[in-house]
């Protein structure tokens, strides 16, 4: 069974790898909180910041944020909170 907050009923939780090279665009969440932890491998995000295994960020919503790069094969935990869609500004 699934469960879904009643003060957040909206959002996910996936993980994702990507292998070496791979580049999401600039994209923003307008309705979503966005917190993101490396698990595995080293990923450069907004800004050319590195972000490698332990690292953890948040995005507010509507913030654009990205590119980002898989500069090695790269593992990470997205947890979103909030209404889902994603808005590509690159």
């Amino acid at each position: 069974k699934c469960f879904r907050s009643p003060i957040a009923p909206e959002g996910h939780i996936h993980r994702s790898r990507l292998q070496h090279g791979t580049r999401i665009p600039a994209h923003l969440h307008p309705g979503a909180v966005g917190h993101m932890l490396v698990l595995e491998g080293v990923v450069e995000t907004t800004g050319g910041r590195r972000c490698e295994r332990g690292d953890f960020w948040t995005t507010s919503p509507g913030v654009e944020h990205g590119p980002h790069l898989a500069v090695t094969d790269v593992e990470f935990i997205t947890i979103s909170i909030g209404a889902e869609g994603t808005v590509i500004v690159d």
